[in-house]
């Protein structure tokens, strides 16, 4: 495989939204989906106290709030 062929593999588009609709898409919970959603759109609570709760739940998300940041922000993957 040339360079340039895997870079252009790279560069495809993800088949799946970003970390938070993921995420979204794995609870089985109503209450969860409905809480997150929520919380989402709370700004008088932190990027961090989201992804410190999910990860704390088991979901792979980076602790610092990078990821809901973006989300809440429309510069993530589902937004485009």
């Amino acid at each position: 495989m040339s360079l340039m062929s895997e870079i252009k593999t790279y560069n495809e588009p993800r088949t799946i939204g970003c970390t938070i609709e993921s995420i979204l898409a794995e609870f089985g919970d109503q209450e969860d989906t409905d809480d997150l959603n929520a919380a989402l759109l709370d700004a008088s609570i932190t990027h961090t106290a989201i992804a410190r709760a999910l990860a704390g739940r088991g979901y792979t998300i980076n602790k610092n709030g990078k990821q809901v940041a973006r989300h809440r922000k429309g510069e993530c993957q589902c937004h485009r």
